[in-house]
């Protein structure tokens, strides 16, 4: 009798495993929810003053802040501060010439040693500028403008990695890319949940990110599905986590609220909670999306940074109808 080839089989096989699903697991927030830690935040109110223009973003790092503003005129974007909140050096104005911008966010931000890096990313003159800025000489350099690669344009977000850039496009039949740090060599990476999101009614998809600190890992957190991607930064998917239920991307709807702003230390990540609107919740978890702990929280946080344990974040103030800097103990 004829042996039969195990080629076919093994070629069947193969084609079943590249084509299964992305490996995922279901965490139920309800035990972190209910014992959630309450606490409350020490304003730091010498770091906003009486600012005259609302700030949208301030970014800490160990030494210094770096503030964006939304000016009521064509005034300064950007300020780095001390440690005190005092106003060190002023950059960055509105416009069409050199060193100005027309929709800037800040991005990447990094202190070592006694200097600070950060990206303007201008989505509207899709240009990426790396800056320097010496602590010692109080000094501000810019290292290089980069104009963005045609196929990323209209952008949606840029994260710096260990090979270069992470981003996602934004527009319809959103694609994941990658580039090195040339900003050659693209590649992109069709992700079906995110196409399907945004060819949805109403441009629903919406995600926060973060890139950890080796600059290793992408964390994407989806803000319409109680989901949270956990990727490497050569695009490809490591996990997926679905909090309180497994849900498709065709059930999502736009009232819906999971996730919002997201951010990472050196062993944690610290995402904002939607979902529950009685409290302001900020759960903490590691990199895999296992939930550590759920805090409760007194103010409604715009943005956070973590550092050492410290959460410092900006929050609109209901009672004094101004904002105000807070922080709190997440260790």
């Amino acid at each position: 009798m004829q042996k039969r080839s195990i080629v076919p089989v093994l070629f069947v096989l193969l084609l079943w495993i590249g084509c299964s699903p992305r490996p995922y697991s279901v965490v139920d927030t309800n035990p972190y929810i209910q014992k959630a830690t309450q606490i409350k935040g020490e304003e730091i109110p010498s770091v906003l003053g009486n600012e005259p223009e609302m700030i949208m973003q301030l970014e800490k790092t160990p030494t210094l802040y770096i503030a964006f503003h939304l000016p009521e005129t064509d005034t300064l974007l950007f300020d780095i501060r001390n440690g005190k909140g005092e106003k060190l050096l002023r950059f960055a104005r509105k416009g069409n010439g050199p060193n100005e911008y027309l929709a800037p966010f800040l991005r990447n931000v990094q202190e070592e040693g006694s200097f600070v890096s950060f990206d303007l990313l201008d989505v509207e003159r899709c240009r990426l500028d790396s800056y320097s800025y010496d602590i010692a000489e109080n000094r501000l350099s810019m290292v290089r403008s980069d104009k963005l690669p045609q196929e990323v344009i209209p952008i949606g977000q840029l994260l710096r990695t260990d090979q270069g850039f992470w981003g996602i496009l934004d527009n319809v039949g959103s694609d994941i890319f990658t580039m090195d740090g040339q900003m050659e060599n693209l590649q992109k990476h069709p992700y079906a949940d995110i196409q399907e999101m945004t060819l949805r009614e109403s441009q629903m998809f919406h995600t926060s990110s973060c890139a950890s600190q080796d600059g290793k890992h992408i964390a994407l957190a989806f803000m319409n599905l109680p989901r949270m991607d956990v990727l490497s930064s050569d695009g490809s998917t490591e996990h997926v986590c679905f909090y309180g239920k497994r849900q498709t991307v065709t059930d999502a709807r736009n009232e819906d609220r999971y996730f919002g702003y997201i951010r990472c230390d050196e062993n944690y990540l610290y995402v904002k909670y939607l979902a529950d609107k009685q409290r302001h919740l900020i759960l903490k978890m590691t990199w895999t999306g296992t939930i550590v702990e759920a805090f409760d929280i007194d103010y409604d946080l715009i943005s956070f940074n973590v550092i050492d344990g410290i959460l410092y974040g900006l929050a609109f103030s209901p009672e004094s109808g101004r904002e105000v800097y807070v922080h709190y103990d997440v260790s």
